[in-house]
This record gives C-alpha cells, sequence and structure tokens, in this order.
C-alpha cells in the first residue's frame, strides 16, 4: 500500500446525499465538497460518485455556474449510503507487477446492525466495486478488484509506504467488527492484505468518536517515513490528555519496517464543535 503523499493521478469523492447524515438538507454540505473538489482539480482530477443520475447532472450545473474550467471534475453514478469514500471505497495497492488493485473491505457501517452509523449498507459494499470500475474506464487501465473477508474502514488504517501500518485497538478489536479473530490474527490478516510487515498498535483514537470507535486518521498519521504526527492535549482535564500520552509511549518505544526510531510531532487539535440545536 502506497502512502498518502505518493503521486497520483485523481481523487475520489462521493458527494453527498443521505439527508439523516445531514439533518434534512444536504445542500450545505454539498457547496463545501464542490469547493473541496474545485480546489483539488487545481491540481490533480476529482472523480465525484453520486448517488443518481439526477443528482449528477445537478452538480454538473452547480458546478458550471462559476463560469469556470472543471474539465478535471468527471461526474460518475454510484449509489452509496453516506459520502465518506475513504472507508467503504477501495483501499489502494499495487502488486509485484506494478497494476493498480482496489482492497475491498467488508464494509459494516462502522459497527454492523446493532452498532453501526446507519443500517443496512448495501450501497456502500458495492461502491469500491464500482469505483474501480470508473477508474478502469476514466484512464484505460486495468485496475483490479479483491475481496477482502475481514470487516475494516479506509480510515482505520494509515501507511508509510513503506511497510509499515499504523492502526488502533480501540477500533481493530472492537468486537462489532471481527470478534471471532484475535489480535494476532487481525495482524496478520491486515498486514497480508497490505503487503506490508509491521504493526504499530496505538490503544486509542480521539474521545468522544462514538462514529467510527476511533479511527487512526482522526489521531495520528504518518508525515514521512519515520515521522509521525499525533494529536496532543496539555490539558489534564480534557479526556484527550491520557489517551495522546498513551499513543506518545508507545510511539517512543517502536521502530517502522524499516528498523527506525520513529520521531513524533505534536499537533494540538481544534476544539469540538457542538450544534446546540443537536445536543
Amino acid at each position: 500500500m502506497p502512502a498518502e503523499w505518493e503521486p497520483h493521478r485523481a481523487c475520489l469523492m462521493t458527494y453527498p446525499h443521505n439527508l439523516s447524515v445531514f439533518r434534512s438538507n444536504c445542500e450545505p454540505a454539498g457547496r463545501q465538497y464542490r469547493d473541496v473538489a474545485r480546489a483539488i482539480a487545481q491540481h490533480e482530477d476529482v472523480l465525484f460518485f453520486c448517488n443518481t443520475p439526477e443528482l449528477a447532472e445537478k452538480v454538473k450545473k452547480e458546478l458550471e455556474k462559476d463560469g469556470k474550467d472543471h474539465s478535471r471534475i468527471s461526474l460518475h453514478v454510484a449509489p452509496s449510503d453516506d459520502s465518506w469514500a475513504r472507508d467503504p471505497g477501495p483501499t489502494f495497492c499495487v502488486d509485484s507487477l506494478n497494476r493498480l488493485v482496489g482492497v475491498d473491505w467488508d464494509f459494516n457501517a462502522y459497527g454492523g446492525e446493532e452498532e453501526g452509523c446507519y443500517w443496512p449498507c448495501d450501497k456502500d459494499k458495492a461502491l469500491c466495486a464500482n469505483m474501480c470500475k470508473a477508474v478502469a474506464e476514466k484512464y484505460g487501465l486495468s485496475v483490479g478488484h479483491r475481496k477482502e473477508p475481514f470487516v475494516l474502514e479506509g480510515g482505520s488504517i494509515h501507511t508509510d509506504g513503506e511497510g509499515t501500518v499504523m492502526a488502533t485497538e480501540e477500533c481493530l478489536l472492537n468486537p462489532n467488527r471481527n470478534p471471532q479473530l484475535s489480535k494476532k490474527q487481525i495482524e496478520e490478516h491486515v498486514l497480508k492484505a497490505l503487503g506490508c510487515n509491521k504493526m504499530i498498535w496505538l490503544p486509542h483514537g480521539i474521545a468522544a468518536d462514538e462514529d467510527t470507535n476511533g479511527h487512526v486518521d482522526n489521531w495520528a498519521c504518518f508525515a514521512r517515513p519515520g515521522e509521525v504526527i499525533l494529536s496532543w492535549c496539555d490539558d489534564a482535564t480534557d479526556e484527550n490528555y491520557k489517551r495522546c500520552r498513551e499513543s506518545m509511549a508507545v510511539l517512543e518505544k517502536e521502530v517502522d519496517a524499516k528498523g527506525r526510531k520513529l520521531k513524533v510531532h505534536k499537533l494540538p487539535p481544534p476544539p469540538p464543535m457542538v450544534s446546540p440545536e443537536r445536543f
């Protein structure tokens, strides 16, 4: 699995449409998604996946309103349940022959029927295959699609591109994912699926992450091989005060797949945003 910062041709995005996620009005989120797509398209292609042909046509018209060239943003129809492409979408890897392969995890909406954020999630389960097909057709590539009988989300793992994977125990060991497997078995499965050979387990993700159960992408990431950015808190009354120090204790003792000691950069997160209408 390559690192996030390695050169790539395009970004895949899923356009917001689920009214229950966006408080019965998706348009404010839609504006933000379009602005993000416009910014990305200054540097690379954007493949926008819309839930229906009608929505794709609407997004096309909205993009055209500013009169600018949006030729690097292409619209595709792929039904989905939510609008977070990283988690149910493909985890792209490169095989031994330098071919692109989309790893298709067994997505369960962050916890399954009882604990998931929504249920059912059949459209999201099909999203990876549809995205791989769209990428192959757009660029004339042979894109592999590999089903993995293992519950995981793209945001629950992070790699340095050189064989090291970082994740949290809070998420990957949660019994609402793969309760039949031990920690060792989960580690072996993840590393094999990604072609990696070293797993770094952080105890927790960020506090109050009830949606994803502690995804590592809310908490820590590789900045480059051998260097990690870690969410940090100096307020002893904050729930994250203990969590970040527990993670630091792990990272200070760990080495990566190349045997390097890790340099850790502390990054204070912004304060929580709370809507009085909802809470």
